[in-house]
């Protein structure tokens, strides 16, 4: 049960972690022209 444990703990970090660095894309993303930001939004995932 403590080893189960553990791992959905560094899931969680990773899933964490991969959130940081999507909100990283997300600033570059605002940075960039309005058209470029339609373009990208056709292959954003929900």
């Amino acid at each position: 049960m403590k080893r189960l444990y553990q791992k959905l703990i560094i899931k969680n970090k990773r899933s964490q972690r991969v959130e940081k660095a999507d909100n990283k894309e997300k600033m570059r993303i605002q940075k960039k022209t309005k058209k470029e930001i339609k373009w990208l939004g056709m292959y954003d995932l929900p």
